[in-house]
Formats: C-alpha cells, structure tokens, sequence
C-alpha cells in the first residue's frame, strides 16, 4: 500500500524540528526567550546558546524563558552541547520561567535549581505575559 504525502494527515505529518528566539517585551532586566517545537535539533539550539555564550563573555546576567509547551524531544547531540555550555548556563541565568503544559516539567525544574544557582517558576501557556512580567519584577 502506497501513501502520498496529500493523504496524510496533520497527526501522521513527520514532526516539525525548530527552535526559534523570542523577543522580549520592553523591561528593566536583560532578558532572553525561546520557544521548542517538535523534536529540537543540535542545529536548532545553536541561536540559544550563543545569546547565552554572549551574555557570559560580558559578565552580565539574564533572565530566561524557555516555552517548550510543544517540545516533542530532543537528539541526544543538544545534551552534549547543553554539558558543553553548562558554565554560561550556571552563572549567567538568574531567573528562569518555563512554559508548558507537560507534568515532568515540575520535576525538571526542581533538578535544575538544584544543579543551577537560578529562582525557576513554571508557568502554564496561558500565562505568557504573566512569566515575562515574573521575570523582570
């Protein structure tokens, strides 16, 4: 049996692999955001650690929303390159709101805090304009 790619339907469509940086309403603090779609790629996650990278070299520090409501995965690259950035990531975050609806995200959090010296909130996707606020109060 064949399948063409007319037939399929939005729930059978390969999934979408992007990772795109948010811009931040205007605000006090340095603050930067990005959205996870579908299975997010090493060459997806590159734009994100470079802000991070840059917020480091300068000796600064951000705040950090990450929206990953429809992050589907991950490939096991963007871990490495995570461990890899883990002294930017560790020193340069000092607020962290996460968006999503998925339940592990409750529990990664609570590791990151505990792995990062960061205050971390989760927020739920109606809450958008509420975890920017939460960042820059």
């Amino acid at each position: 049996m064949t399948t063409d790619a007319a037939t399929l339907s939005a729930h059978d469509a390969p999934p979408q692999r992007t990772a795109e940086m948010l811009t931040p309403p205007p605000g006090v603090h340095e603050r930067l955001g990005v959205v996870y779609h579908g299975r997010v790629t090493l060459e997806d996650t590159r734009p994100f650690f470079d802000a991070i990278e840059a917020v480091h070299a300068r000796g600064a520090k951000c705040r950090l929303l990450l929206d990953m409501g429809d992050l589907r995965g991950a490939e096991l690259g963007v871990a490495w390159e995570k461990m890899h950035h883990m002294r930017a990531l560790m020193t340069s975050i000092e607020r962290l709101a996460v968006i999503g609806e998925q339940r592990w995200l409750d529990l990664w959090l609570k590791v990151a805090t505990h792995i990062m010296p960061t205050e971390a909130r989760h927020f739920h996707a109606s809450e958008l304009d509420a975890a920017w606020a939460w960042l820059d109060a």
